[in-house]
């Protein structure tokens, strides 16, 4: 199960999430509440540099649930490869 490490709502608005540990399909589901629960007020990055490892059907439930409102930061390359192979790699 992964762990927020760090969550905040800078003055702009919206809310920046760190995961750290590992992050499964239950994990998708928590954050994709915790985002939903903020993106009213702003748009929501999430930065993935103290997960150990991320499973890749769980960051693409994420991904596909949230859509283009999401930024995904620090993910491995192997990631971004999956993201970009099935069209939802963020530039």
């Amino acid at each position: 199960m992964s762990v927020v490490t760090r969550a905040w709502c800078p003055e702009f608005g919206g809310a920046e999430i760190g995961v750290a540990g590992d992050f499964g399909e239950t994990d998708a589901d928590r954050l994709l509440a915790m985002a939903v629960a903020v993106d009213a007020n702003g748009p929501v990055t999430l930065d993935f540099r103290d997960a150990r490892s991320v499973d890749d059907r769980a960051l693409l439930k994420l991904v596909q649930s949230y859509g283009g409102r999401l930024t995904i930061v620090n993910l491995s390359e192997h990631h971004h490869r999956l993201l970009q192979y099935i069209g939802l790699e963020q530039r």
